[in-house]
């Protein structure tokens, strides 16, 4: 998948299964690792979640891989935070990852927001 294409179906991802913050993947409510195998594939997710979950980069027990940090979708949607949004923090001392994290996690930034944040970011 292109870059584009990728933000466009983390944006579809997030829309389908919800947005969670503080974590990649989110079990469901009261999930104890028993009796909910695959619950990653479905569970609410970050920005950061939805597009590892996209691109494969979730593993079978739902860890996700740090590769999903080097994607270029990763750059783009970081880059289209940096554009459009400010006085957040101080965007020198964060990651690309960092900056998703700060934005998908603030307590204003609704699913609605990040979803069309991530789609901006793949028609930039």
């Amino acid at each position: 998948m292109t870059p584009e294409e990728q933000l466009l179906a983390a944006a579809d991802d997030m829309a389908a299964h919800g947005k969670c913050e503080g974590q990649y993947l989110a079990p469901p409510e009261g999930w104890y690792g028993t009796g909910t195998g695959g619950w990653w594939q479905t569970g609410r997710s970050c920005a950061m979640g939805s597009l590892a979950r996209v691109n494969g980069l979730v593993d079978e027990i739902g860890c996700v891989g740090a590769e999903v940090e080097m994607l270029p979708a990763t750059r783009r949607l970081a880059e289209q935070i940096r554009k459009t949004v400010s006085g957040l923090w101080d965007h020198a001392n964060l990651s690309d990852a960092g900056v998703i994290a700060a934005y998908n996690d603030r307590e204003t930034t609704t699913a609605e927001d990040m979803i069309l944040t991530m789609k901006e970011a793949a028609h930039g």
